[in-house]
């Protein structure tokens, strides 16, 4: 099972193996599972859709005549519904068999349900998928590439694939006990830096910068421990723009000039550019060794002890080389009276 290290907790699920890597508290774990074995919603009305609006960021409506039994119907529900729970989207999934309700979802691109069609709804966009809906290939690369509105709030479910996902990840920190308005303006600014990266870029850096970059908001309150640590971010420095590059152990929190990265539209997407291009001065965390304790005690998400794994594990391959080195220095100098270094094997 590829087991890398201990705790771990796998799933074992319709054949496959899907690994937990959140927090190890009850909820998140209970959530965990609940995600997976979630079944999908059923619209009735277009009040039920707008609901689903506003509860997620992402809405996909898969919409077919009820009363269509034939098999090509049925396989494409099977293999939509199974594609979705593989990558914990099926709460976000929507079952509509009305075609008013198709055509509102639509934009009135749907004008009858002679066939199933699926599309997503985010960002103020709506997009028709054009695939198989019986190709398990083509449905898991549209769901995977769809499942993340431009700036989603970082939270424990999602932290992993947000951080993993790409090579820098621009993080927003809001503070959210400032009032809806004032939370409301900062993500709109960072909405649109990444409206405008995208433009520029094609969705991601890869077609002219080569490096992914991902956009996020974080509630500082209830990561306020984590921005400090990390981050070195005081409540005092919010609202701050962070630009993380996991995968190199370090991020960025000033421009070009040294300064703070200004918390606007052409501030963000500017210093977004400058990372990717290498213009801009990195700093590494300083908080390794405590992250790997508190995920020894299972006190914080997985995600952030593997950002900084490489680094925990040079260093506690060095102290075990400076103990060896330490034990046969011990034994050669008292030579060889039988007090030497003994390799003791446990039960």
């Amino acid at each position: 099972y590829n087991v890398q290290g201990y705790p771990s907790l796998k799933l074992l699920w319709e054949g496959e193996t899907v690994e937990f890597k959140s927090s190890r508290d009850l909820d998140t774990m209970t959530g965990f599972v609940d995600n997976i074995l979630a079944q999908p919603n059923t619209i009735l009305s277009t009040a039920d859709l707008r609901m689903e609006q506003k509860k997620n960021d992402v809405v996909y409506v898969l919409a077919y005549d009820g009363a269509d039994k034939s098999a090509r119907t049925k396989a494409a529900l099977t293999h939509v519904k199974l594609n979705a729970q593989k990558l914990f989207q099926s709460k976000k999934l929507n079952l509509v068999t009305n075609l008013d309700v198709a055509r509102e979802a639509s934009g009135s691109a749907i004008t009858d349900l002679s066939s199933p069609k699926l599309l997503v709804l985010k960002d103020g966009k709506i997009d028709l998928y054009k695939g198989s809906l019986t190709s398990d290939d083509q449905l898991h690369e549209w769901f995977y590439a769809e499942r993340f509105p431009l700036l989603p709030e970082l939270d424990r479910e999602n932290s992993d694939d947000l951080f993993y996902d790409t090579d820098f990840l621009v993080l927003a920190v809001i503070d959210t006990t400032r009032g809806e308005e004032h939370v409301n303006s900062y993500r709109d600014v960072a909405r649109e830096a990444a409206i405008e990266y995208a433009r520029t870029y094609g969705g991601s850096a890869g077609r002219q910068l080569k490096s992914s970059m991902r956009f996020a908001w974080v509630d500082g309150n209830k990561w306020e421990s984590y921005v400090d640590r990390v981050f070195r971010l005081k409540r005092s420095n919010w609202p701050a723009i962070v630009i993380a590059q996991p995968g190199e152990d370090r991020f960025f929190t000033t421009d070009t000039k040294g300064l703070p990265i200004e918390a606007t539209k052409m501030g963000i997407f500017l210093a977004a550019r400058a990372a990717v291009e290498g213009r801009l001065r990195a700093q590494s965390t300083n908080s390794i060794i405590f992250q790997a304790i508190q995920v020894g005690s299972g006190a914080i998400s997985a995600t952030f002890a593997m950002m900084f794994g490489s680094a925990v594990r040079t260093l506690a391959t060095l102290s075990i080389a400076a103990f060896v080195a330490y034990a046969l220095y011990r034994r050669s100098t008292r030579g060889g009276q039988g007090d030497g270094l003994t390799l003791v094997k446990g039960d």
